[in-house]
């Protein structure tokens, strides 16, 4: 006669172990719901807090634009600065990856991207600027201006993009109508007091922009 051995159910072991820790099923079920519902604030609040940085620290510069109320008719380009000072770094470098759900709220990739540069020189602010082309747009690197300094060939960051191709390099480029891409620069830190206002932008075209405090 062949012996046969009583299994226990699926699922039963678990259950005699939550009883022994004092847990019955629905209290751990509960338990997860309300840890999710934590995760998803975090999710919330991460965005939130890259909203606030984000909106402190950008400038948008068009470039040869007629000002109607809140349109611009006419710009050849747009030019969307980003500083990205250590508070916005440090938040740059502890973003999640793409494959989170908060990425829609949070940082853009090409921003993630050339931001975690922003330590690479000592005394030097990174700026990222998001390039848009509605025309077909010589365009010059030494124009770029940052409280009236123009941007030399040597703070303009490169070696970043794998494809050499892909870079905008110190100088002249033909940008085609179209055209959207990423520049990455640094300006002398000493030229950016907080709390003080000061004009970025592009050769004559110019926006005021207020550098964010300690606590901004």
């Amino acid at each position: 006669m062949i012996e046969t051995k009583k299994t226990k159910k699926r699922g039963q072991g678990d259950i005699v172990l939550l009883r022994y820790m004092g847990l019955r099923p629905m209290t751990l079920i509960l338990l997860m719901l309300f840890f999710l519902y934590f995760l998803s604030f975090l999710t919330v609040a991460d965005a939130a807090d890259f909203q606030r940085l984000l909106d402190a620290r950008t400038a948008t510069c068009w470039v040869e634009g007629e000002a109607l109320d809140e349109l611009v008719l006419n710009a050849r380009g747009r030019l969307t600065f980003v500083c990205v000072d250590r508070k916005m770094g440090e938040f740059l470098r502890s973003a999640r990856d793409e494959k989170d759900p908060w990425k829609k709220g949070g940082p853009p990739q090409w921003l993630r991207f050339f931001g975690q540069n922003y330590a690479r020189r000592k005394g030097q602010t990174l700026f990222v600027a998001n390039i848009g082309a509605s025309k077909p747009w010589t365009f010059d690197t030494g124009l770029l201006t940052v409280a009236g300094r123009a941007a030399e060939e040597g703070d303009i960051l490169r070696g970043v993009i794998a494809d050499p191709q892909k870079e905008i390099p110190p100088g002249q480029s033909e940008l085609p109508s179209g055209y959207e891409g990423v520049l990455a620069f640094f300006a002398p830190t000493s030229l950016l007091k907080a709390g003080t206002e000061i004009e970025i932008g592009y050769g004559s075209d110019v926006v005021k922009w207020k550098i964010p405090g300690r606590n901004e």
